[in-house]
């Protein structure tokens, strides 16, 4: 046997069949990863469903509702996004959607000025749509390493603890929708109710939305936001919110102008820019700098500037999202230098689709 054929049944032979059935191989396995994330997918989906009915079924057995019918949906998350806050998945969309759903929402967030947060957050929906289409169990912003606004949906989401609890949906009188809710924020209950009207013109679609909410630790709040939607064709929507927002653990009354425009370049990818001007009329803070200034100042007026640009994606499969949203803004706290941020973030989709 000559050196040729050694080194020809030694190293070249065994490297043509590495270079010719790895790669088929990789892509067996590959598609068998996907097959049985797919598969996991859809049995948890299944089982988020199959909890609401039997939740629902337990509930209605014992109110004795013989008028009741089985509204089940059997379908996973195989659909398109209804409409561009879908897609977003909005803090006002979350608020009126009747799905049933897990979301589980994982991100890193990354300041210039202030510490990063890594934050994993979920949410649970299970509309009770055969006890009584008003009624609604939910599970909201549950969080570990939990740092307000880190990964706010809106900006004015500042929620800090986990509500669990349930809705109740009253009729709607004269064009007014209802919703009260009892539940647990954190270990103390509270009641809250949640009225919106919708008014449309030629130009503009305007929600109106006000909000009360009482908790046993003496803890008030109530908060009004006004949406003003301009659609310019399905793909795309201006909207401007004004937000005020008083509670009894603040002083003064919170308040902001915000701007965002909204654009899904298709059915895939979405672009939302936001400018805000956030303030209060008797903001407390302390400076960065406060060597020749006492820790504890008081302010009236805008307190933050904030110019934001969110790139979201559903990439893989129609449950997976990630979006990127690169942000600067002027603090009052940070003697109105900017502090440039950008939050990277993955949501996961588990129920029915938008």
């Amino acid at each position: 046997m000559n050196l040729k054929t050694v080194i020809y049944r030694i190293i070249i032979k065994p490297l043509v069949l590495v270079c010719v059935f790895f790669p088929a191989s990789m892509a067996g396995s590959l598609n068998k990863m996907e097959n049985n994330i797919d598969e996991v997918h859809e049995n948890i989906s299944n089982k988020v469903l199959e909890w609401s009915k039997i939740i629902d079924d337990t509930l209605c057995d014992y109110l004795d509702d013989n008028n009741a019918t089985d509204t089940l949906q059997a379908q996973t998350c195989n659909t398109e996004p209804e409409s561009i806050d879908a897609f977003f998945q909005t803090n006002k969309y979350l608020e009126e959607t009747e799905n049933t759903y897990v979301r589980v929402r994982i991100g890193e967030y990354f300041q210039s000025r202030e510490s990063h947060d890594f934050k994993l957050k979920f949410s649970v929906q299970l509309p009770l749509s055969r006890t009584k289409k008003s009624f609604k169990l939910f599970m909201e912003d549950v969080e570990i390493n939990d740092v307000k606004n880190a990964l706010s949906n809106d900006l004015n989401e500042d929620s800090s603890s986990a509500n669990l609890g349930i809705h109740y949906f009253a009729p709607v009188i004269n064009g007014l929708q209802s919703r009260y809710s009892l539940g647990f924020s954190g270990i103390h209950p509270y009641v809250r109710a949640r009225y919106n009207a919708l008014v449309e013109t030629k130009n503009w679609q305007i929600d109106t939305v006000q909000l009360f909410e009482y908790a046993t630790d003496n803890n008030f709040e109530e908060e009004t936001n006004i949406y003003f939607d301009s659609y310019y064709n399905d793909l795309s929507f201006f909207r401007m919110q004004l937000h005020r927002k008083t509670e009894t653990d603040i002083d003064g009354m919170n308040y902001g102008f915000i701007f965002q425009y909204y654009n899904t370049i298709n059915k895939k990818i979405g672009l939302r820019s936001t400018m805000a001007f956030l303030g209060n009329t008797k903001y407390q803070y302390s400076k960065d700098d406060s060597i020749n200034e006492p820790n504890d100042n008081t302010f009236g007026g805008i307190n933050n500037y904030i110019a934001s640009i969110s790139w979201r994606e559903n990439i893989w499969r129609k449950w997976f999202y990630y979006e990127i949203r690169p942000t600067v803004n002027f603090h009052r706290k940070h003697d109105y230098k900017a502090n440039y941020s950008v939050l990277f973030m993955l949501d996961f989709y588990f129920g029915t689709c938008n």
